[in-house]
């Protein structure tokens, strides 16, 4: 893989967020789910929001929320994108596309789960994530090597567990649609609280890796 664009989810501090942005992610993903340990009130993103600098993207994640309740917040905060980790319905997606990029995330555990994949083209850019009993955090990884049969036309990132001990794992998958990978639970102190070093020292070995394969 080429160095590849990362997205950092599950923001939830105004100073640890400013750690995070120090690091320069294409993205960084806001939970609002309250069944979630990463949790974002609407209180709380005005708090984020103050520190996030103009012109980074950032993501509202959510799971089955309502219209209404998603295009107040995309009216209220200047979001870039807004991830689904539910069974949001195609006409749902739709409106949303009108209002910012649509990501959606789509659990992967078996080849048939891959080919429902590659037949979904509601969204912008999808995020395979692990299959688990969570909608997302599961904190494991799935078999990426499955993803060779992938042959969607929609780009994609990276999911579900990943961490530091999987630099090679990462430098040596490769599929033409893949354009990030997404960070999260394995790269923190505690539930929404990013380790900014931990990512920074990642990032690094990743890229020396890269540059040396």
């Amino acid at each position: 893989m080429k160095q590849p664009d990362f997205k950092i989810c599950g923001i939830t501090d105004p100073k640890n967020a400013q750690e995070v942005l120090a690091l320069n992610p294409s993205i960084i993903g806001i939970i609002h789910y309250p069944k979630s340990p990463r949790h974002v009130t609407e209180l709380e993103m005005a708090s984020l929001f103050e520190v996030i600098p103009e012109g980074q993207q950032v993501a509202l994640v959510t799971v089955n929320e309502t219209s209404d309740t998603l295009q107040h917040l995309l009216t209220r905060f200047p979001f870039t994108h807004v991830q689904l980790h539910g069974d949001e319905s195609e006409d749902l997606v739709h409106i949303l596309k009108g209002i910012c990029t649509v990501i959606e995330a789509l659990p992967i555990k078996d080849l048939e789960d891959v080919h429902t994949a590659s037949q979904y083209l509601h969204a912008d850019l999808l995020l395979f994530d692990t299959k688990g009993p969570k909608p997302g955090g599961n904190g494991y990884a799935f078999d990426w090597s499955l993803l060779v049969h992938y042959d969607g036309p929609t780009p994609f990132m990276l999911s579900g567990g990943i961490n530091s001990r999987l630099v090679d794992e990462i430098r040596e998958f490769n599929h033409k649609r893949c354009v990030g990978i997404d960070l999260n639970s394995g790269f923190e102190t505690s539930p929404g609280i990013k380790n900014a070093d931990l990512i920074k020292d990642f990032l690094n070995d990743l890229s020396h890796e890269l540059s040396n394969s």
